[in-house]
């Protein structure tokens, strides 16, 4: 086989295996978050450094 076709071939394997990968997994951005009492209180390092992981 010609090295352009086998190139052209790996390439196009791994921009497939890319996009698979990119639509197939849950994103966290589409998770919805717990609403805060406020912009401040959603801000505050009090709030932070109370909860655990």
């Amino acid at each position: 086989m010609d090295p352009v076709f086998i190139t052209a071939g790996f390439v196009t394997l791994v921009i497939v295996y890319g996009v698979y990968c990119r639509y197939s997994h849950i994103s966290l951005a589409d998770v919805p978050g717990p609403e805060s009492a406020s912009f401040i209180m959603g801000m505050s390092i009090l709030s932070l450094a109370g909860s655990h992981c």
